[in-house]
């Protein structure tokens, strides 16, 4: 009898699971059954930047030696510009240089279905110093996590 009662108590809990997920709200409230946002591919992304602003390196990273990069998560609007970062890895000395300098990037619009919509993905800026005198460079690059 235990059995009958753990499978009718396992058979209302999957029922009920079942039928929260199946009321679940969508994803969007557009009638067209687009999303709001999307991944996109690194290829993808890279063939939409249109304008890149390098970051400055900063003077305190330079003067104590850091080097490394910073990974960010980054939202595009639907009308390409970067509309919010968020950090997800690099040392704090580099960290505002590289937020600054991608808030001013700009994309051309990702198409669904021909209409514009929000995109994630994860940029990643590089910091370097090399050995020569004064020489510093920041390389970018845009990768999807």
């Amino acid at each position: 009898m235990t059995s009958r009662v753990v499978a009718l108590i396992f058979g209302l809990t999957g029922c009920f699971a079942l039928g929260l997920a199946a009321q679940r709200l969508p994803l969007s409230n557009n009638t067209a059954d687009q999303p709001l946002r999307v991944r996109v591919s690194e290829g993808a992304m890279q063939a939409l930047l249109v304008a890149r602003m390098t970051p400055e390196y900063p003077a305190d990273a330079m003067a104590a030696g850091v080097q490394g990069k910073v990974v960010l998560r980054v939202v595009v609007d639907r009308k390409g510009a970067v509309s919010h970062v968020a950090v997800v890895s690099g040392h704090p000395l580099l960290i505002p240089a590289a937020i600054e300098a991608v808030k001013q990037w700009r994309y051309t619009p990702f198409l669904v279905k021909q209409t514009p919509v929000e995109v994630e993905t994860t940029v990643e800026v590089t910091f370097a110093l090399h050995s020569g005198v004064g020489t510093r460079t920041c390389v970018k690059k845009s990768v999807l996590a």
